[in-house]
């Protein structure tokens, strides 16, 4: 959903662009307090199994939150060249990286794997930085390494 928002962005900037400011103002506070409230009610959203909580308010939020992440994307990209120039890396591999998720959450039970170690006296919180941590390495760190295999490079549409 986000790429698609990206690629519906890209091609509506002019019409964008000629909006009166007002609008545009009053439609990303919107979107920011829609996003909110999304972050704030979240039950349950995995597009990748099909898990849409609540329905249509749950796709709405999710949409919003897609328009919040490219302004502040854009916003970054204009103003440093270095964290810009990462994102935009990012950005690029981001399908290769979803695809890695997506595999890592079916193959990988990280609560289950880290559960001896609250056992034994961590926190919750410090379990929930490690699922997190170990999944951003992961998935970043595959993603890396399969994009320098010359088959998925082709598969991805990445240039050599």
């Amino acid at each position: 959903m986000f790429i698609y928002m990206g690629y519906l962005w890209r091609g509506a900037k002019t019409k964008i662009s000629e909006l009166p400011k007002e609008v545009k103002i009053f439609s990303v506070l919107f979107a920011l307090l829609t996003w909110i409230s999304f972050i704030k009610n979240f039950q349950s959203f995995w597009l990748v199994h099909c898990d849409i909580g609540r329905g249509i308010i749950d796709i709405f939020g999710c949409i919003c939150a897609c328009v919040i992440v490219i302004l502040i994307s854009k916003i970054i990209e204009c103003r440093t060249k270095y964290i810009g120039g990462s994102l935009a890396y990012l950005g690029r591999y981001s399908l290769l990286i979803l695809c890695v998720h997506i595999v890592e959450l079916d193959l990988l039970p990280w609560w289950q794997i880290t559960e001896k170690y609250v056992v034994n006296g961590m926190s919750a919180n410090i379990q929930l930085i490690l699922i997190i941590a170990g999944k951003v390495l992961l998935d970043l760190g595959g993603a890396f390494v399969l994009s320098k295999i010359t088959l998925v490079r082709k598969i991805f549409g990445f240039k050599n």
